[in-house]
């Protein structure tokens, strides 16, 4: 009772058991420093708040793992470029010997070849082991020479020193043709034939042996054209097309082989078209009949090949050709037929032709729109079914009326077109540059052999 008594006065008295006295303190302060703390506190907890907003935390986050990302894709884009430059030294140093191998390969083939061709030569023909003859020393039948693109190649071999033997039914046309080579100086001799008679055929090719003692080249071009749909064709005339435009070529190279065979060496030259690869409206028969080339020339190539024969078998593919073809060529369309453009000069063919005779070739385009189409055919055939479904009839048509009973030379010769060009010439080119790759193939590999190093050179460093 006298502790609590004790304890009680001394915090009366300012005192407070063994503490020193404290400083008294005003109320109105003691609630100031409080509501100074609680708005302390109050910011404190705003701010731990902030800290664990939702949407604050995602960004932060966010933040991190893109810093984090760009600094990992820093890291390997600085591996991949380690790897591709020892993927680089990697293929050089493997390319290197590999090409050199091919290369060295390449040589000792060419050398056995060489070897092959000089051996056999030299117990048949010792003066020209294994080549084709300078066209200067050829003997060339050209068949379908009275116009077009046959005319304008017989002219271009006489001039070139051949001696020429022409064959069409048209024998106005071949009189008028061989009257033009005389008076360049050349020497021609004309055969009236027809190709669907093998008989008249194998006559065009002994006559030539028969003139000047042998058959070097064989060029065949004769060939008939119809423009109508499939439906409006009928049995006689799709028949016609296949017996002229296949069996008349078959019948040449029937012809022509054994003389060929006969002399050692030689060209078997057929004339086709783009359609040969690529088929357009209106033109069933037609296509038909180029198409069925490819596939006998192919055969016969390879039975060449077994035997050993040294005879050239080229398939050329004309483009669109200015040539009176299209005045001859039968027509259902009710207008006159025209080449699809981009149209060109018969002389771009002759070109191609006069290149084959002396250099042999497997297969040959005549202008860059044959080689163009060709390749877009292997590349989208459906792309050129939509492409020519819709302007594939419009483009093989001028607006010149002409009467399905126009005269034409489908079932026989007619007269008055016995000349190179047609009625395109202001629309058709007289050269191509398609054609000088052709006719210049170690160009032509230099040039692809350069894309191929720029694709490789491009890929690599993309990789890098």
């Amino acid at each position: 009772m006298g502790e609590e008594t004790s304890g009680l006065n001394s915090s009366m008295n300012g005192t407070t058991p063994d503490h020193t006295p404290s400083d008294s303190h005003d109320p109105g302060e003691i609630r100031h420093e409080i509501e100074e703390t609680r708005a302390e506190m109050s910011e404190t907890i705003d701010a731990i708040q902030a800290k664990l907003d939702p949407q604050r935390v995602k960004e932060r986050l966010t933040d991190t793992v893109r810093e984090a990302t760009v600094g990992r894709a820093q890291y390997y884009a600085e591996q991949a470029r380690d790897y591709a430059e020892q993927a680089r030294t990697k293929i050089e140093e493997v390319a290197t010997p590999a090409v050199a191998a091919i290369k060295d390969a390449a040589h000792r083939v060419e050398e056995k070849r060489h070897a092959h061709d000089s051996g056999l030569a030299s117990t048949q023909h010792p003066q020209k082991p294994g080549q084709l003859k300078p066209i200067s020393e050829q003997v060339v039948v050209v068949f379908g020479a009275s116009s077009g693109i046959g005319r304008e190649t017989a002219t271009q071999f006489a001039k070139r020193g051949a001696k020429v033997v022409v064959a069409a039914r048209s024998e106005a046309g071949l009189l008028s043709l061989v009257e033009t080579i005389r008076n360049l100086g050349g020497h021609a001799t004309p055969v009236a034939a027809d190709v669907t008679d093998f008989a008249q055929v194998k006559a065009v090719a002994d006559r030539a042996v028969a003139e000047y003692g042998r058959l070097d080249t064989w060029v065949h071009c004769a060939a008939v054209s119809l423009y109508a749909t499939f439906e409006e064709t009928t049995p006689e005339e799709f028949a016609r097309l296949i017996e002229v435009n296949l069996v008349g070529q078959a019948y040449g190279a029937m012809a022509a082989l054994p003389h060929l065979k006969r002399e050692g060496r030689g060209a078997l030259i057929h004339i086709s078209s783009v359609e040969a690869k690529r088929s357009f409206p209106l033109q069933s028969a037609y296509s038909s009949s180029k198409h069925g080339i490819i596939g006998f020339l192919d055969a016969l190539r390879m039975e060449l090949m077994r035997d050993g024969v040294p005879i050239s078998v080229t398939n050329v593919m004309p483009a669109g050709i200015n040539t009176p073809f299209f005045n001859k060529a039968r027509t259902k369309m009710g207008l006159k037929p025209m080449p699809a453009p981009p149209i060109y000069h018969p002389q771009v063919v002759a070109e191609v032709i006069l290149h084959a005779a002396e250099h042999p070739t497997r297969d040959i385009t005549a202008g860059g729109a044959s080689k163009m189409m060709i390749a877009m055919q292997k590349m989208s055939p459906a792309l050129l079914d939509a492409i020519y479904s819709r302007a594939g009839f419009s483009a093989q048509q001028t607006k010149e009326h002409k009467s399905q009973d126009a005269p034409d030379n489908l079932f026989g010769p007619i007269e008055g077109f016995n000349k190179v060009g047609g009625d395109f010439s202001d629309k058709s080119k007289p050269k191509s540059i398609s054609n000088w790759l052709e006719t210049h193939p170690q160009a032509q590999r230099a040039i692809q052999s350069a894309a191929v190093a720029g694709l490789a050179l491009w890929l690599l460093r993309r990789r890098s």
